[in-house]
């Protein structure tokens, strides 16, 4: 990969190397949940440019996620979080990668994970409401925003609640947990649930690491409680409006609009 960044013209090397440095500092921040909005733009510019353009920027997000992983693998040995910083780091550039090589418009082996939980077998598509949940753990506070449609794609219901501090995937499991209880409250028996973190269908699936385990219980006992739940991860930027509500940019009674 370095030798392929190396071998390309001079500005397409700069706009590498320039995302790459964006992206490091962001990972050694542990901000990388959330993709650098500078970053979008250089990939959104590349976009618009040749291939080599594209090419750069996608080798530059390669090169940071090894550098990181690797950097986070030695720290391990002495600091006693980097096991899991680095878990949720590897997670967060997945997502990242398959998120820029759209914007890119590269091809990409990236399928959307997803999940369907079902009391009883059925051939057709989950149809039904659609719930968006998202977490927000940051330095000045946790929350979780949550975003219900109905069948005809309307707005039915938002929830913005604050949260005591914790981990990302604490956070974004809490807010899962408030979207069933929403759920339950509606009365809704088959709805499709969107989330762009990937640790909520492994806590779905029962492989989520061990701290986890009473919240991915209760997941588990809220789910069954449906008829069926088609847990999909989507990009971050389908659950913009969930985003939004958690970290506080966006008071629930002034949202409108209708689901994608």
């Amino acid at each position: 990969m370095l030798a392929t960044l190396a071998g390309l013209p001079r500005a397409e090397q700069l706009q590498g190397w320039r995302v790459y440095r964006l992206l490091r500092r962001a990972a050694c921040n542990a901000t990388l949940l959330d993709v650098p909005e500078s970053v979008l733009q250089a990939c959104e510019a590349a976009a618009r440019q040749s291939f080599r353009h594209r090419l750069a920027v996608a080798l530059a997000v390669k090169l940071a996620h090894r550098a990181t992983v690797e950097a986070l693998h030695a720290a391990a040995r002495t600091e006693r979080h980097a096991r899991v910083r680095r878990a949720l780091l590897d997670e967060a550039f997945f997502l990242l990668r398959r998120e820029l090589r759209v914007r890119l418009g590269l091809r990409t082996a990236y399928a959307e994970p997803e999940l369907l939980l079902q009391r009883t077998p059925a051939q057709r598509a989950v149809q039904g409401w659609l719930l968006v949940c998202d977490g927000s753990a940051r330095p000045r506070g946790c929350g979780a925003g949550v975003v219900l449609f109905d069948e005809a794609g309307e707005l039915r219901a938002t929830v913005a609640l604050p949260l005591p501090a914790c981990t990302p995937v604490a956070v974004e499991l809490a807010a899962v947990r408030i979207g069933l209880q929403l759920l339950s409250a509606f009365g809704v028996s088959e709805a499709r649930l969107h989330t762009d973190c990937l640790a909520v269908l492994r806590a779905f699936e029962g492989a989520l690491h061990a701290r986890y385990r009473e919240q991915a219980e209760d997941l588990g006992r809220r789910a069954a409680a449906l008829e069926r739940l088609h847990v999909r991860l989507v990009p971050r930027t389908q659950t913009r409006l969930a985003d939004a509500l958690a970290a506080g940019r966006q008071h629930p009674d002034s949202m409108t609009g209708s689901s994608r």
